[in-house]
């Protein structure tokens, strides 16, 4: 009888367990369900939306790229010196036909683009006779070929246009000319002045038809159903690609129906605006509500099962191991729940007591032993590179280019991003000796083009040593420092030396700067707060962590001579062994 009272009071209990169990596990199950169908709708949204962007973006690029075409042509003709003598000049009626001749021909040398435009200068030197092919006042009438008209000033003076850029004193600006759902023209106007009087003496104006400045504005790249417009600062419609079927009072009409996504167009006050259809989101959005409502009920019936598991064999060990799991938590490590049984629990209690055993030894293994290291290694990958040879080599290039110097900022330009792609190297910390040499190459190349003749390097280089790997970036940071606290004379010498001697590998950075002291030179790779170098200090620890502290850097200087820096490295290679075949590319 005692029992069977046990038996049923067993019973009940298990049963309000798997209850509470089943209510406990669908709320949360709700409850995360909910929140994945709206977290994945809305990631879903977002990629769409983060797609199209992209799309938007090349679009824009598309159009800023022929807006640059037009605007260096006007750059072009508002700098051409001998133009604007020709329009300064007053002509007699014997010199008109030969100064229209020669203007017309001096105009057609900036026609030489592939997109049709119209060129028009707008001369307030009336001896100047005009030369057209179609009425300035109707530009609906858009030639569909390249053509360069000369007209008088007087002729525009009323021109809304016109009269917008005088009084908002703009020195280029963009112009819509004519525009309907057909055709369109834009314009780029801006003053043309005679820099000798510096006084304006006229107005340079290059039409294109909208067609082909948007001709990127393609729908079909953004998504089938979705349509995109070009817009102004005040929402006028200036370019749209649609659907055949579709109305543009539609699109626009009812926004709520779409997903609007805007990119502005550089330069100027336009955006690009695309709207895709909800609907179609939709679609695959119910799609997605399906599958999260299957997985819920799966997850659902998962969870039944293992409640009625749980419930019966929890009531029995459940206090050993909670009492248990409470020691642990107080920081009695050395206590070992007692195993009875072969079933589940006991597995538990083995993991559990194992636990406790592993995280005794993880206290003194990776907290007390490992600690120092870890932290070494953290600090000694900060500030791998110096943001200020950035900054300067930026100014450098903008220098470059205002000086006219192409073929040094192409150098430049072209040791930069060899530079950067070396540095970053997809994340990799091993390279081959031969790359850490290319990429030291590129820096020094950029520091050459900046220093000119004041700066001399040479390279000492032993090719069989080249196809070993090494950790990246331990050179730059030595020349780096001798380029900013060696100098002392007119001129630098460095010279670059890598080679093998007792079965290791060498490399020494050695120029005739004006050396350290050698309070100074005790300071160097010290480990402490106090230490200078910290550039030295982090590639010295970064070679000893990877290849031992047999490795490492060595500083040499004579005050008023020079510094030597060495760099003992192993014989390393991380994938594979070094092949003895000598058909590698030269590195010198």
């Amino acid at each position: 009888m005692y029992l069977l009272k046990e038996k049923i009071r067993f019973s009940s209990y298990r049963n309000k367990l798997i209850i509470s169990y089943i209510l406990f596990s669908f709320v949360p199950v709700f409850i995360i369900g909910t929140f994945a169908y709206v977290n994945s709708y809305n990631i879903m949204k977002e990629h769409v939306k983060s797609n199209i962007q992209g799309t938007l973006i090349q679009i824009q690029d598309n159009i800023g790229y022929k807006q640059e075409l037009l605007q260096r042509i006007s750059d072009i003709i508002y700098s051409d010196q001998e133009l604007q003598q020709r329009f300064s000049t007053y002509y007699a009626i014997e010199q008109k036909p030969k100064a229209v001749k020669e203007i017309i021909d001096r105009g057609n040398l900036f026609q030489a683009v592939e997109e049709d435009i119209r060129l028009s200068i707008y001369t307030a030197n009336q001896t100047i006779p005009e030369v057209y092919y179609t009425d300035p006042l109707r530009d609906n009438e858009f030639l569909n070929r390249n053509s360069f008209n000369i007209y008088h000033l007087n002729r525009i003076q009323n021109e809304d246009w016109y009269q917008n850029l005088l009084s908002n004193n703009y020195n280029w600006n963009w112009e819509v000319m004519y525009n309907n759902d057909k055709n369109g023209v834009i314009s780029l106007i801006r003053n043309q002045v005679d820099f000798k009087n510096l006084v304006n003496i006229g107005i340079i104006k290059i039409d294109i038809s909208l067609a082909r400045l948007f001709s990127a504005v393609d729908y079909q790249k953004v998504a089938s159903n979705s349509s995109l417009i070009v817009m102004d600062e005040t929402d006028q419609i200036l370019y749209y690609s649609i659907p055949e079927e579709r109305k543009i009072s539609e699109v626009v009409g009812q926004k709520g129906r779409y997903l609007k996504i805007d990119q502005q167009i550089k330069n100027t006050s336009w955006k690009l605006v695309a709207f895709v259809p909800l609907r179609d989101l939709k679609e695959n959005a119910t799609s997605l509500l399906y599958l999260t409502v299957m997985i819920c009920f799966v997850i659902l019936f998962v969870l039944v099962l293992f409640s009625i598991f749980l419930s019966k064999v929890l009531s029995s060990n459940i206090n050993k191991i909670i009492y248990g799991i409470e020691m642990f938590k107080n920081g009695h490590f050395s206590y070992r729940i007692e195993q009875k049984g072969d079933d589940e629990f006991r597995q538990i209690m083995s993991v559990l007591n194992n636990m406790a055993e592993t995280i005794q030894k993880l206290i003194h293994e990776v907290y007390v032993t490992g600690l120092q290291r870890k932290e070494i290694e953290l600090q000694l990958l900060q500030a791998q590179i110096n943001p200020h040879f950035l900054y300067n080599t930026l100014s450098s290039i903008s220098r470059l280019a205002k000086l006219g110097k192409i073929e040094e900022l192409h150098m430049m330009i072209m040791a930069l991003a060899k530079f950067c792609r070396l540095t970053l190297n997809e994340g990799r910390m091993i390279i081959s000796i031969r790359e850490e040499i290319e990429q030291i190459k590129a820096y020094i190349t950029i520091q050459t083009i900046k220093f000119g003749d004041r700066l001399n390097v040479s390279y000492d280089l032993d090719e069989d040593v080249l196809w070993y790997d090494t950790i990246k970036f331990i050179l730059q940071p030595f020349v780096e420092n001798v380029l900013e606290h060696a100098w002392y004379q007119d001129t630098m010498h460095i010279q670059i030396k890598v080679y093998k001697e007792d079965g290791n590998i060498f490399m020494k950075i050695i120029d005739d700067g004006i050396g350290m002291t050698d309070e100074v030179l005790k300071q160097i790779l010290l480990d402490s707060h106090t230490r200078k170098g910290y550039g030295m200090f982090n590639v010295d620890q970064r070679i000893k962590l990877q290849f031992g502290d047999k490795y490492g850097v060595t500083v040499s200087s004579i005050l008023g001579e020079g510094t030597t820096v060495g760099l003992m490295l192993p014989y390393y290679q991380e994938n594979s062994k070094i092949s003895n075949s000598k058909g590698h590319t030269d590195c010198k």
